[in-house]
């Protein structure tokens, strides 16, 4: 069994670990990274957020973390997480 990212790997590390051994697509680990920074920027600069921006960059983040929660179930082996098939539940 091969190592996983350390656990103070950056988020962007992170993803691509995740995606080089093909439990997530790119396309989820670059939105993932995203939400990451999104995270950061609401978390250190509170008083000086933008929400409508906040707003439209979480939108991608959704249904990132919702494709990442099922490959992550399925890694586990648990294909039916939840009794739902499809990350747009």
């Amino acid at each position: 069994m091969k190592a996983g990212p350390s656990q103070t790997t950056p988020a962007r590390h992170s993803t691509c670990w995740l995606a080089d051994r093909s439990v997530i697509d790119r396309e989820t680990a670059t939105a993932l990274r995203g939400a990451a920074g999104l995270r950061n920027r609401i978390a250190h600069g509170y008083g000086q957020l933008d929400y409508v921006r906040v707003h439209r960059e979480a939108q991608p983040g959704i249904p990132a973390l919702r494709a990442f929660l099922m490959a992550a179930s399925r890694a586990a082996g648990m294909d039916d997480a939840g009794g739902h098939e499809d990350a747009s539940v």
